[in-house]
């Protein structure tokens, strides 16, 4: 039995991301995970539920944390147990549904996985490094058939034709993404960039039309006339 993501956020002591379902496809696809910790695990249209601790919130994870831990001289104890009820706070938050051997300040992606001794585990990395899980799956074996082989130009020609066709669309497919997201980035534009970026990437070959439209209408805002108040 491989790997099971319960859970995982990324964020800091106020405030985080769940990105439980980034991480859970990266395991089911590859049998492995090996991302770096950053914003990149955030999705860019903010598919995965958010949560934000006010400021009563924290202050009642630290009273819980001094009272557990005897008052306010532990602070160990107290930084410890005040991120734990923070992420459980977080956790209810987004209806969903402890302590770590470090303290990890800033930004940070919290995993609550089942191993594959079917423990539960639960780890902490810090912004900046790399996180890594499991075992990549293996690819399947070359398989060449033998016995018999033969040899038809017409097919072959249809075959050559037919992946040369999906080279081509691909290329042109890629393509069209490519020269959208450079053209928003570097005209600045960089929330645009990854609105842009998205409909090119969802509906094929847009992306020409896309950059045509915008070029455009920067050539028209360009050309209209000054009014001259003197």
């Amino acid at each position: 039995m491989g790997v099971t993501i319960q859970s995982a956020t990324f964020g800091d002591e106020r405030s985080n991301t769940d990105v439980t379902a980034i991480l859970a496809e990266l395991i089911k696809s590859k049998g492995s995970i090996d991302v770096p910790v950053n914003s990149s695990l955030v999705p860019v249209f903010g598919a995965g539920t958010s949560a934000k601790l006010t400021d009563q919130e924290v202050r009642d994870a630290q009273s819980k944390a001094e009272d557990v831990c005897g008052g306010k001289t532990d602070q160990v104890c107290i930084e410890l147990k005040q991120q734990e009820f923070q992420a459980q706070r977080l956790q209810e938050k987004r209806m969903e549904n402890n302590r770590v051997e470090n303290i990890i300040k800033g930004r940070r992606l919290r995993v609550s996985y089942i191993d594959e001794n079917k423990k539960l585990q639960i780890a902490e990395i810090p912004e900046g490094q790399t996180f890594k899980l499991g075992t990549p799956k293996s690819a399947p074996p070359f398989k060449l058939d033998t016995p018999s082989f033969s040899f038809s130009l017409g097919g072959t020609a249809l075959s050559i034709v037919k992946w040369t066709a999906v080279a081509v669309a691909t290329f042109f497919y890629a393509f069209s993404i490519l020269i959208t997201y450079r053209s928003f980035i570097e005209s600045g534009y960089k929330v645009l960039t990854y609105v842009a970026t998205a409909v090119a990437v969802l509906i094929p070959y847009s992306g020409y039309f896309i950059v045509l439209a915008f070029f455009g209408l920067e050539e028209y805002v360009k050309n209209l006339p000054v009014k001259n108040n003197a």
